[in-house]
């Protein structure tokens, strides 16, 4: 059965010049990024910061769900991993907070979460897209292009980092483009 892992070896397809290429592109820590801050070309967008930024979960938009108003999806889908009782605290702080809360979930259970998680991210990415009129106007604007969560945080998972992962998220966002077309 083939990998639904991505894997990008050949640079000629690579959207951005690498740092090999005479680019001195850094991340927060010095090393070197798996990619500029966003990019795109004719096939696709590559990352989801700058004009792309309404892509990312972290991007301000009311997300309503089992009954709590969160400020965005990243909010929503990291509050998920907490009882119904304690989501609130999610709605006052701001996304990379909202992450770290998540990380430290107490009593995570993290088999469960692998089963639903991907159902879950959906739900809220359909949401959001289903219920901004402008937000769904610049998703509907990437056309048939490919969506990638180009990043350098090291999530192969939901994203791609130094050419390979998943990609889970730019294929959720595709999903959710064709549902709200």
């Amino acid at each position: 059965m083939a990998s639904a892992t991505s894997t990008r070896t050949d640079a000629s397809t690579t959207p951005w010049p690498s740092a090999d290429a005479g680019g001195d592109q850094r991340d927060r820590n010095g090393g070197a990024l798996c990619a500029p801050p966003s990019t795109q070309n004719d096939e696709g967008v590559y990352g989801f910061f700058g004009e792309y930024y309404f892509l990312s979960n972290f991007f301000p938009a009311e997300i309503k769900f089992m009954g709590i108003k969160f400020r965005s999806v990243e909010h929503a889908f990291q509050a998920h991993k907490y009882p119904l009782e304690e989501r609130s605290q999610f709605t006052e702080v701001d996304a990379d907070e909202a992450k770290r809360l998540g990380r430290a979930a107490p009593n995570f259970n993290g088999e469960y979460w692998d089963r639903v998680r991907d159902n879950l991210m959906f739900s809220l990415v359909l949401y959001k897209f289903s219920n901004n009129e402008e937000l769904r106007e610049k998703l509907l604007a990437t056309g048939g292009k490919y969506l990638e969560e180009t990043n350098d945080w090291d999530d192969h998972y939901w994203g791609v980092c130094n050419g390979e992962g998943d990609n889970k998220m730019g294929k959720t966002l595709m999903t959710v483009r064709e549902i709200v077309r």
